[in-house]
């Protein structure tokens, strides 16, 4: 496999665990890495390396040139996944187990492999020991916990710095404060090895923001005459959420919902305490939230209710549904592929739901056929339960998920084939349970229990991105939720004029015979925040192709990372002013 030495640091790095926010051991790796070469390196309070490698022989006044890649990765694993010793994988303990298959892939075993971003970085590690590789002085930048907040770029260079032989840095005899510093880049160039698709070079992307709802809940006892069945969406492809969120796939999270709502929620009159789930605390839903209705009742449905396993005008039945447990999705930037709830159903009634649940099923796979034709909706019982969630939250929840914007919201005009702007209901989770031994229930910050919904927004407008995220908070905010945003992070607009660009284009031409495809990218890349905080910077991103990034899917083409490396090399050779 070529080139050798990037592929052997590849494999190095998928044994260090990196998940995001928890990357205290692939920093302690960076940092051994340069010490163990010789290289000098500056590393903030927050955990971002920066690793100096010294200009090629007669390429000393070239230009800086910042090498960037981030290196936390999703953690996502099929169940039932193992380690190397058969136990069950964790991703905080166990290595990656990689493997090539027959179409010339490198894949993980039931896991997320890690070449995003890890195989950028054992291209620019492989780099700095490259004696023979022609480029001017280099900053290696490695940065934290891009995957779940862009936090590494957020606060590059704050705090106290650590240098290691470097004048201003102590020679790596201690701290010294940010200030007394030089700046940890200080390139003119930056080059982004982040991107996916090998053949193309990317000069903008997507700015995004994270929108979270809070439905606090009361536990009430079961009803009595009620069998408990777990619901399972699984089988969808998920992938990433910006670079994936055009294709069509299945949503696990809004599926579920669709089946609970179909299925027919209990109405809230003498279900047990029934708590609202507003602002401040509020024990009644916010004006205009629609629990008032009559369960069976769709707001464009039938005003009479049907009776056993008939159904309305929008295909509602009225099963009497409780809701015990629901859990969907996991990162805010994956389109989730798995959903579960528990449910209960009176005892008269589960031979339709199962019938029902069964026609559901049909419905969504012949949706899905040609996007997700694994989907699988299913039904199996979950044993005793002792208690439910309040019946009004219940319902609000469910006709929020229902309602809330999901997918692909507007397309470029600007660049044909580029999303704009996007939306994913990425994860729903119960904070605060039920002790299965005793029954008592297990609060949170003085509720019960609390759901969470993370959705998140991307586009490369930031007023439809705001827009977006405004039409999100409305939904949950109409259902009595509390909501609220993340600080969001801003787009990087493109430069056709770049310079740096124009070297690409015209390494790659020289390389391989053709043109190089121009593009912006829908996914949110650091370079926005790097460039708002230094606006001088010139920016080009690209990368070998991978598929299936955040998804247990994730493969990288083994021949197009030869073509990468070629190309990177290239592009700081001609890079010369």
């Amino acid at each position: 496999m070529s080139p050798r030495g990037v592929w052997e640091i590849f494999d190095e790095i998928t044994r260090v665990p990196r998940p995001s926010k928890k990357e205290g051991k692939i920093v302690a790796w960076l940092v051994e890495f340069a010490e163990k070469h010789g290289l000098a390196y500056r590393r903030d309070e927050i955990g971002n390396v920066v690793i100096l490698g010294p200009a090629s022989p007669g390429m000393e006044s070239a230009p800086t040139v910042v090498l960037q890649n981030h290196v936390d990765m999703v953690c996502e694993k099929n169940a039932g996944a193992k380690n190397a010793a058969g136990g069950d994988f964790d991703f905080e303990r166990d290595g990656i187990q990689t493997y090539v298959d027959d179409d010339g892939w490198v894949r993980a075993r039931g896991t997320t492999l890690g070449a995003d971003n890890g195989l950028g970085m054992a291209a620019v590690l492989a780099l700095l020991i490259d004696k023979t590789a022609v480029h001017g002085p280099l900053e290696a930048l490695f940065t934290v916990d891009e995957e779940t907040g862009l936090t590494g770029a957020f606060n590059l260079g704050k705090g106290k710095v650590e240098g290691s032989g470097v004048p201003g840095y102590n020679n790596g005899e201690g701290t010294s404060s940010a200030h007394e510093l030089p700046q940890m880049i200080t390139g003119k160039y930056l080059i982004n090895l982040d991107s996916e698709d090998e053949g193309e070079v990317f000069i903008g992307c997507a700015g995004g923001v994270d929108t979270l709802a809070y439905f606090d809940f009361t536990w009430v006892t079961a009803p009595a005459g009620c069998e408990f069945y777990e619901l399972t969406v699984s089988g969808l492809k998920g992938g990433h959420s910006g670079d994936d969120i055009e294709k069509g796939r299945g949503n696990s999270n809004n599926i579920l919902a669709r089946a609970l709502f179909g299925a027919g929620l209990a109405s809230s009159s003498g279900s047990g305490a029934a708590t609202g789930a507003g602002s401040g605390g509020s024990t009644q839903p916010a004006a205009g939230v629609v629990s008032d209705l009559p369960a069976h009742e769709s707001t464009v449905g039938s005003p009479h209710p049907p009776t056993g396993g008939a159904e309305d005008s929008c295909g509602v039945r009225s099963f009497d549904l409780r809701l015990a447990s629901i859990d969907g999705g996991n990162l805010r930037n994956a389109i989730p592929r798995e959903a579960r709830a528990v449910v209960g159903i009176p005892v008269a009634k589960v031979g339709d739901f199962k019938a029902f649940v069964g026609a559901f099923a049909a419905d969504v796979h012949a949706e899905l056929l040609h996007s997700d034709p694994g989907v699988e909706v299913a039904v199996k019982p979950a044993g005793a339960v002792a208690k439910v969630m309040d019946a009004d939250t219940t319902r609000r929840l469910v006709r929020a998920l229902i309602g809330v914007p999901n997918g692909v919201q507007a397309m470029s005009f600007a660049m044909p084939g580029l999303v704009e702007t996007s939306t994913n209901l990425a994860s729903v989770k119960v904070v605060g349970g039920v002790d299965a031994a005793t029954g008592t229930a297990v609060g949170t910050d003085g509720h019960a229990g609390r759901i969470v919904v993370t959705t998140s927004q991307r586009s490369s407008v930031e007023s439809a991105k705001r827009a977006t995220a405004a039409a999100v908070e409305s939904v949950f905010a109409l259902a009595g939720a509390r909501v609220e945003h993340s600080e969001g992070y801003p787009g990087w607009a493109p430069d056709p004029s770049s310079h740096l660009l124009e070297v690409t284009r015209g390494a790659y031409t020289k390389l391989f015979g053709k043109e190089i495809k121009v593009r912006a990218i829908h996914a949110g890349l650091e370079c926005g925040l790097f460039l708002e905080r230094f606006p001088g910077l010139d920016m080009v991103s690209f990368g070998p192709t991978i598929l299936g990034a955040h998804s247990p899917d994730e493969r990288i083409e083994i021949a197009t990372v030869d073509k990468f490396w070629r190309l990177l090399l290239a592009v700081l050779a001609d890079l010369r002013q």
